[in-house]
């Protein structure tokens, strides 16, 4: 999980005319690197760097409603690649994210009223921005 400190560069997101989010810039003390995003309905798929490679690549499960799926997996290329695999729970919350070993990588436990009690991760976290409940909160 990203906290920001006193200091940080904030977070900053830019919108098209139908309020997708096509940029992010996570901000933070270190270095500002921009990241644009592909849509499907309300399914991110890809991020890309400002060169146009591929920073992140998400894959949804199946959905009744076409545009609106649950993301199982994310793929982050580099050196080595890296394909990570949600494992959600009963109201289709990312709970789980293990590597492609199967070795778990972060938690989170949450109430019924979907307040989050704990998270653990045992990495840093810079690579998504889809599959809200992993990345957006620090489980990839």
């Amino acid at each position: 999980m990203i906290t920001p400190t006193p200091g940080d560069t904030p977070w900053e997101f830019r919108y098209d005319s139908r309020l997708n989010r096509y940029r992010i810039n996570r901000g933070g003390n270190g270095p500002q690197i921009p990241r644009f995003l592909l849509w499907d309905g309300l399914n991110v798929l890809e991020e890309r760097d400002i060169s146009g490679n591929l920073a992140v690549r998400y894959t949804y499960g199946y959905s009744s409603i076409y545009g609106i799926g649950s993301c199982v997996e994310i793929y982050v290329p580099g050196t080595p690649n890296k394909t990570y695999t949600l494992i959600m729970d009963h109201r289709g919350t990312a709970h789980v994210l293990l590597d492609e070993s199967s070795a778990e990588t972060g938690r989170r436990h949450r109430l019924q009223t979907d307040e989050c009690t704990s998270e653990q991760a045992a990495h840093s976290n810079n690579s998504g921005n889809c599959c809200r409940n992993a990345t957006h909160r620090g489980l990839v």
